[in-house]
């Protein structure tokens, strides 16, 4: 795809309805400073970015200057952004295989090139995915988005499991076991894409209306969005025990890259209740429980109990744990003494070393192995 093709369908889209051409731009900073070129190495469509990769307030002040015919603001428009840029939905195309679909708030780490505001509402944003090279447009899902030649465009439908890969880790299929399982169970069918972890949205996750979460998932920032229906998430690593309302990481950052592979699908797809899938869990559990080579996924209750008997308040960051069932703010987590014997040894490791101390430690005793049953992967 040509530069000048970009540009037309961005042209042909007319996403964003200046009001008050208040744009707000994040800063993209990096060790090579803001090189960028609008070239086109060979055949490949995703192509015509090539350092953007680097640099994705580069793409957005293009856009806006010459497509738009605004200014864009730079980082003192920044100061009030977690009050201003809100989370909302919105519905994303991507112009190099023309897919859409929903994605719940668009920050840097899932590769924001720029909000358009009115009123102080987002209503419009560039999204750049470094994961995948693949730009894209967003608008509120809920209002008229857009147009290919005056045809309307829609989302694609949603997948019953979609697990998401980070392209940079070599990713383990035993990650997925359970719900391969309970794929089998229900008739469903598991689909991996590839892209980011929550907060770092490639193409593929524009496709589908999965995560409720997003946030540099690298320091543990993690913002609540807002949750149109309730949700599976499976955390790859069950140690991680970010505050998803907070800015808190308990661990302090130690998480290496290799680690942020997820899966999330939405239960109202599905056809499965809450207790539904409680009831497949405790199957799954029943009947490998005898296998060692199948570590156990954990699943307490909203009504579990810490060691001295007190109720576990469910927005405490200690209890977060592998398996989480949400439906705006009702979660079910894994048991906090657990955590909270991991929190207190990794304070006892030298910095250079708690890498190891996880993955030795927690991250691999965590993973879910095979059962036995028709995995695709045996």
């Amino acid at each position: 795809m040509q530069p000048d093709q970009v540009l037309d369908f961005l042209l042909k889209m007319k996403p964003l309805v200046i009001a008050e051409n208040r744009v707000l731009v994040e800063r993209r900073f990096t060790d090579h400073g803001y090189a960028a070129r609008f070239d086109v190495e060979g055949q490949d469509p995703k192509a015509y970015v090539t350092e953007a990769d680097t640099h994705m307030n580069f793409l957005f002040t293009y856009v806006s200057d010459k497509l738009l015919g605004i200014p864009s603001y730079g980082e003192e428009s920044l100061k009030d952004r977690d009050e201003t840029i809100k989370q909302k939905t919105y519905s994303v195309w991507d112009p190099v295989d023309g897919t859409g679909g929903y994605v719940n708030g668009l920050y840097e780490s899932c590769g924001t090139l720029g909000a358009v505001m009115i009123n102080n509402e987002p209503v419009g944003a560039i999204a750049y995915a470094p994961e995948t090279r693949a730009l894209s447009i967003a608008t509120r899902w809920h209002e008229p988005i857009y147009e290919i030649d005056g045809v309307p465009q829609k989302p694609a439908e949603p997948a019953d499991f979609i697990y998401s890969v980070h392209r940079t880790e070599a990713w383990n299929p035993k990650l997925d076991i359970f719900l391969e399982w309970l794929a089998w169970k229900t008739g469903l069918k598991a689909e991996v894409v590839e892209g980011g972890g929550p907060g770092s949205f490639g193409a593929a996750h524009f496709k589908y209306p999965y995560t409720a979460f997003s946030g540099t998932v690298g320091n543990g920032n993690w913002k609540e969005w807002d949750v149109a229906a309730p949700q599976l998430i499976l955390e790859r690593n069950a140690w991680r025990t970010s505050d998803i309302r907070g800015q808190r990481h308990t661990f302090g950052n130690p998480r290496p890259n290799y680690d942020h592979g997820f899966l999330a699908t939405r239960l109202d797809h599905l056809g499965i209740t809450h207790e539904e899938f409680v009831r497949y869990l405790g199957q799954f559990t029943e009947t490998y429980k005898d296998r060692t080579d199948i570590p156990m996924p954990v699943l307490d209750l909203p009504d579990a109990k810490d060691s001295k008997g007190k109720p576990i308040a469910l927005d405490d960051d200690s209890t977060r744990g592998t398996i989480m069932i949400t439906d705006k703010i009702y979660t079910a987590f894994a048991h906090s003494d657990r955590l909270r014997e991991w929190k207190e040894k990794m304070w006892t490791v030298d910095p250079k070393d708690r890498h190891k101390l996880l993955k030795r430690e927690i991250f691999e005793p965590t993973l879910l192995h095979f059962g036995d049953f028709p995995h695709r992967y045996l």
